[in-house]
């Protein structure tokens, strides 16, 4: 794989899906700062996290469908902080889903009720 001289992940995630690329940087991740990375590929649904804490082995979990949040920490840690955001979060997707749905069905019923009572459209 080999570390970029400025330090950065070398590239080549389009060749391969986020499980084999964390694979990959884990096997190299001592050489790198303390690190906490997400990978996604939205074509297979696939998210992964990889972390290096420095004095641990390196982390690779694949993330499970819902509401994460990302710290400092590991990923879902239980602080206080990151639990109020992901409340937070998740009551903000609710509401947006809540709400486009509902003006979903408000255009709907709205051309159904046109193009009922409308004889010439």
């Amino acid at each position: 794989m080999g570390r970029d001289p400025e330090g950065s992940f070398p590239s080549g995630i389009s060749r391969q899906g986020p499980l084999e690329y964390a694979t990959e940087i884990a096997k190299e991740a001592d050489q790198y700062n303390g690190f906490n990375l997400v990978l996604a590929d939205v074509h297979s649904g696939t998210m992964v996290y990889i972390s290096n804490k420095p004095g641990d082995a390196p982390v690779v979990q694949t993330v499970s469908p819902g509401c994460h949040v990302l710290s400092n920490a590991a990923i879902d840690s239980p602080w206080p902080k990151v639990h109020g955001t992901t409340v937070l979060m998740t009551r903000s997707v609710i509401l947006y889903v809540f709400l486009d749905n509902s003006l979903l069905l408000l255009r709907s019923s709205y051309c159904s009720a046109k193009k009922k009572g409308s004889q010439d459209a």
